[in-house]
Formats: C-alpha cells, sequence, structure tokens
C-alpha cells in the first residue's frame, strides 16, 4: 500500500528520492545520508545520486542487492510478494523505500517497474 511520506526535512521532493528512500529504510537523518554520499562522491569522482556511489555506500552499510524478479516486479507487486521487512528499489531512474509490504515516496510510484532490491543482511 502506498504511503505518503517524505524524508527531506525542507519537504522538498527535488530529485532526492536516493537520499529520501536510504533515510527512511536506515531511520539516518536525511542531511547524514546527503553528506555520507556526497563524501563518497568526492572521493570517487563520480555524482552523489549515481547508482555506482549508492550502491557502495548501501554495501558499507551491510545491504546487499538482488535482482526482481517477475511476477514481483511492479512496486504493488513486489509488496505483496514481499509483505515483511525493508527494502530500497530501484527502477533505474527512481529509488522506494518499502517497509512491511508499504512503498513510501512523494508521489504513488506503486506501477513503476523494479529492476533490483537491497536488503539489509542480518
Amino acid at each position: 500500500m502506498y504511503v505518503y511520506y517524505n524524508a527531506n526535512p525542507s519537504g522538498k521532493a527535488t530529485g532526492d528520492c536516493v537520499i529520501r528512500a536510504i533515510s527512511t529504510i536506515t531511520g539516518l537523518p536525511w542531511r547524514t545520508v546527503h553528506w555520507d554520499l556526497a563524501e563518497l562522491s568526492n572521493e570517487q569522482y563520480q555524482m552523489m545520486d549515481d547508482n555506482v556511489i549508492w550502491h557502495e555506500y548501501l554495501r558499507r552499510l551491510g545491504f546487499s542487492i538482488q535482482v526482481i524478479q517477475w511476477p514481483c516486479s511492479r512496486i504493488k507487486d513486489f509488496c505483496r510478494c514481499f509483505p515483511y521487512g525493508k527494502y530500497i528499489l530501484g527502477t533505474g531512474k527512481h529509488v522506494i523505500a518499502v517497509i512491511d509490504g508499504d512503498y513510501y515516496d512523494t508521489w504513488d510510484s506503486g506501477n513503476e517497474l523494479a529492476v533490483f532490491y537491497w536488503k539489509l543482511e542480518e
């Protein structure tokens, strides 16, 4: 189920979906995630929303990546297939937080096709 949520402290939804999703799943403040990604971006000479950067950041936090298989490809369907746990989904152009079968976003992205998900290794 879609849940409106914006982790951005100023309420803006301006292309910071990577930061918002990571902040939502980890509980880290938006600003902390932003600065961590900026630092990693600076070290590797890449833009901070480039997959290379935020994927490396999630690996350092203990997350692992999995490819999403049909019939769980749409965000809505993923939530039905994985009703428990915390996930970060990537569509190729957008990043979404999923917690216990609900997807948290600034817009209803439920019909978007997700390509991969990140889950914290426990």
